[in-house]
Parts: C-alpha cells; sequence; structure tokens
C-alpha cells in the first residue's frame, strides 16, 4: 500500500493514455462486482475504456488488470479496482489449456466472525470464517466439517474473512488436496481434503410465504414463529421438520435489529436443533435472553448464525 502505480488503457477512445498514482488498498472485497473479489484499490485515473489495461508499478511489472471504477457521476472519481495478476494469470492460465475457468469448491455456507459471535463461540478472536451450514456429498461433508466450526488456516495460508477463504478455496482449484485447521468447541482440528468443482447451477431464490394466523405462534424478543409445514419448507427449499418459520418482526426490536426477517427459518438455538414449535418453547425457556441467544437462521439462499440479544435499559 502506498506504491506508485501507472494505469495504461483507452480511456473514452483516446488510445495509450497513462494515468498515475498510488495503491490505495489491497484486499478489497464485498464491492458487489463479482462473486469472487479480492481487488486493488487505486487512485490512479481509470475511465470508461481503461478496463483491460495494465496497472504497472515504476519497476515496469504488471501488478493488476484494471477493472472498475466507484462513481456516482459515471466518471473518475478517485477510487478503482485491478484484479490482482496472480489471479489474473491464473484465470487465463485455465482459458488457455480447459477453455473455462476451473474453481476449487468445499461446499458450504459461511459467515465472518462477529464479536457477538467470537464470544458465543468461545473464540479468541474475529479471525477465520464460520461454517453455517454443509451440503450433501460434497467434499466437506466428506471430510467431516461441520455447523459451527471455524476455519483458520487453508495450507499455510491464515483465513482472515470468509471472502478471503472463498478466495483461498477457488485459486486451490479444483481436485486439490488441502489441509485445514478448524476450532470446533474450542479445539484445533486439521483436516486433510480434496476440493470438487464449483457447480454451474444457479441459485433459486424463494418467496417467503404469507403468515398463517391460525396456527399457534410464539413471540421472542420481537419476532414471532410458528410451525414449519412441509408446504412452506418446499416452498423454501427447506427440509420439514426442523426449524421454525418466523412470521412477524416487531419494528424497533432486538430481532429487527439483528436482521431478521419474516420468511426466515430458525434451525437451532444455542447449537441445538429445533425439531419443531415445542423444542423451540423449551430451549428459549431455559435461557437468559439478557445474556443473548445464539440462532442458526436460514433462507433459500442459506445459513448463518445471530446473536440475538435483549435491549439493555
Amino acid at each position: 500500500v502506498g506504491e506508485d502505480v501507472i494505469a495504461v488503457g483507452n480511456p473514452f477512445g483516446l488510445i495509450q493514455s497513462v494515468t498515475y498514482g498510488i495503491i490505495s488498498a489491497k484486499g478489497r472485497s464485498n464491492v458487489g462486482i463479482n462473486e469472487y473479489e479480492n481487488f486493488i484499490q487505486t487512485d490512479a485515473a481509470i475511465n470508461p475504456g481503461n478496463s483491460g489495461g495494465p496497472l504497472v508499478s515504476l519497476r515496469g511489472e504488471i501488478i493488476g488488470v484494471n477493472s472498475a471504477i466507484y462513481t456516482r457521476s459515471g466518471g473518475y472519481q478517485g477510487i478503482g479496482f485491478a484484479v490482482p495478476i496472480n489471479m489474473a494469470r491464473k484465470v487465463m492460465q485455465d482459458l488457455i489449456n480447459k477453455g473455462s475457468v476451473s474453481r476449487g469448491w468445499l461446499g458450504v455456507g459461511i459467515q465472518d466472525v462477529s464479536q457477538d459471535l467470537a464470544k458465543a463461540f468461545q473464540l479468541e478472536n474475529t479471525k477465520g470464517s464460520l461454517i453455517t451450514g454443509v451440503m450433501q456429498g460434497t467434499p466437506a461433508q466428506k471430510a467431516g466439517i461441520l455447523k459451527g466450526d471455524v476455519v483458520v488456516r487453508i495450507n499455510d495460508k491464515s483465513i482472515r474473512s470468509s471472502n478471503h477463504l472463498r478466495n483461498v478455496i477457488a485459486n486451490a482449484g479444483a481436485f486439490t488436496e488441502i489441509e485445514m485447521e478448524l476450532i470446533r468447541d474450542g479445539k484445533t482440528i486439521i483436516l486433510k481434503l480434496k476440493l470438487d468443482e464449483r457447480p454451474r447451477k444457479p441459485s433459486q431464490n424463494k418467496v417467503a410465504p404469507q403468515p398463517k394466523l391460525e396456527l399457534e405462534q410464539v413471540e421472542m424478543l420481537g419476532m414471532v414463529v410458528e410451525k414449519l409445514d412441509a408446504e412452506t419448507a418446499k416452498q423454501l427449499g427447506i427440509k420439514p421438520g426442523v426449524g421454525v418459520l418466523i412470521v412477524l418482526v416487531k419494528p424497533g426490536s432486538p430481532a429487527e435489529k439483528a436482521g431478521l426477517l419474516p420468511g426466515m427459518i430458525v434451525q437451532e438455538v444455542e447449537r441445538q436443533s429445533v425439531v419443531n414449535l415445542s423444542k423451540f418453547k423449551e430451549l428459549i425457556s431455559a435461557i437468559n435472553l439478557e445474556k443473548g441467544i445464539l440462532l442458526l437462521i436460514t433462507t433459500a439462499n442459506g445459513s448463518r448464525y445471530i446473536f440475538l440479544q435483549k435491549d439493555k435499559q
């Protein structure tokens, strides 16, 4: 960061233009451009027509490929992004050798570790990636990875976040053997496994069903849940018989502040499976809501852990 760079390209059709700047940041993700993001951020002027051109150090080394800008006007505003050359080189080699890009695949749902989740899972810090779900028949399931595991290392790379894990797995390539370090219930576990190739099936978004008021309902911290029936589970693409359905979230409640929405499924309370509404009531009755409660929430798009806590007076 801070190194001088130049961006080469054809902005607005002006061929072989060169602009100058510095590297503002590395490893930028959650930009919303691609699923796999690990951008170099630069303040070298990048405009329409620069994409595909090189980002070059003053030693003449190509360090990235200009790709996008952050803008509200359509033109340069001081924030540009380039794909790191190592990532671009792998894509190029895959296209030349295989005709398509091959990415490694583990078969898990993941999320970042917040301070609340680190406390709930008894972790020393927020580094790593929390496993929220394991798909059937995947490398993750065959290796024995479980929901609630925290991935902290792949081979010699320490995992900083979920996006970092996604990129490390993808860049490792399909059918590559890796060593993974997990934290499970406070203990370190080492696993060796072979990655698969990422499937090409598009995700399917399901429409959340309308609440059925005639069913028995239970309220907790501003969310109202009811029995998850087979029809609703099918609509959401979720197995029936596990979880309760959130049908209402009260404005301003702890549930709303935690990001809960109607149509979500509560599948676990404090790492214990919720098989039905009776089990949900039993589990929450034994918990001090002042100290907080750990929930595993599932939608048609995947699962994630949420730490819910009663508002402090």
